[in-house]
Formats: structure tokens, sequence, C-alpha cells
């Protein structure tokens, strides 16, 4: 069964491959489930960046924010304080990582939770859908013609444009076929003195 911390979330991809719920649904929500996970990222201790409150009297910190392009948190997430208490903050807007005290909180403040990119899980789906209507043909009867194989294409179009607004993943690659600059450096000082291999 879905984790309830991740009925929003579900939700929100239901409504990006168009498949509401309910009797003719073609995902279950746990089948979305895991697509989603598959697309998260867990933080542990992510510092929020405070939106500060300044006034003639004093300069406050009501609201924290997620870093830039860190959205869609499941609603399990804890917020804690500079000693790792436990926060409780007033509101809690999990779409766009924002939460809001009601009453002066000083930074740092912490955020451990998980993050999921709706747009790569939505285009996992659909591409999983178009699959399932591979077989499907067209055909003409009389003087009708049905073109089922757009249905998949359809879904194949929308998958593809859901990758160009997916998270990009950032990777660090080192061949180990080649010396390293500092190896390099290193043989040709041992040539160069005299030294040799």
């Amino acid at each position: 069964m879905a984790r309830s911390s991740m009925t929003g979330l579900i939700a929100r991809t239901r409504v990006l491959i168009g498949d509401p719920s309910g009797a003719s649904q073609q995902f279950s929500d746990d089948q979305i489930e895991q697509i989603l996970d598959g697309r998260r990222m867990e933080y542990r201790y992510l510092i929020l960046l405070p939106l500060v409150t300044l006034t003639n009297a004093a300069t406050t910190y009501l609201a924290y924010q997620a870093p830039e392009g860190l959205t869609d948190w499941e609603t399990d997430v804890v917020v804690s304080s500079n000693t790792f208490a436990t926060l409780t903050p007033a509101s809690s807007d999990y779409i766009n990582g924002r939460f809001t005290f009601a009453t002066d909180t000083r930074p740092p403040v912490y955020l451990t939770g998980k993050t999921y990119d709706l747009y790569g899980a939505a285009a996992d789906l659909l591409e999983a859908w178009a699959a399932t209507g591979a077989g499907a043909y067209d055909f003409t009867t009389g003087r009708q013609t049905f073109n089922r194989s757009q249905i998949g294409q359809n879904r194949a179009t929308l998958a593809r444009q859901y990758r160009g607004r997916a998270r990009t993943v950032q990777a660090s690659v080192r061949r180990t076929d080649i010396a390293s600059p500092v190896e390099q450096d290193d043989f040709f000082l041992r040539q160069s003195s005299g030294g040799g291999s």
C-alpha cells in the first residue's frame, strides 16, 4: 500500500500522465509510488535558505526555502534547529520546499527528507503505458478509419517533452586508462632528474 506521505505526489503525477484514479486507472498508487521512488533524492540536514523579514524595529526569520531546484517533497520531512531539535512550521509548502514559522526562528534550519522528480517519473510511466499499446494497429472498415496507434505515439511524444523538464543528473567520470596530470608531471620530473622508471 502506498505511503500516506506520498498521496499528494501520486495525485500530481496522475494529472501529468492523464490517469485519474478510479475504476479505469492504468496504474495503481503502488505502481506510481515505485516509479517515483526510482526518481527520489534523499537529503540529511540540508541547510534551508532563510527568507529574511526586515522592519525598522528588527530583523526576523520566519520563512525558509530549500535550495533552487529542490521541489516536490514527501510530506514526512523533518525540520530541525541548529541543536537538531525538531521544529514545527506553522505552514509547509511541500511542492516548493518552503517552510514558515509563527515566531522568529534563527538560522541555521535544517531539512531531512526526500524530494522527487515528478517529470522524470511521469515520462517513465508514459513510456510504460505506450509500450502496452505497442500491438495496437490501425484499420479501416467501410468508410471509417481507426488509428489506434496514435494513442501510444501521443504518450511517447508527451514522455519526450517531460524528459526535457526532468531534473538533470550530474555524474563524475574518471578515465583509468590514462595518467592524470599529476601522474604525468611526476613522470616527467623523474625523467628530467635522471631517475628513469
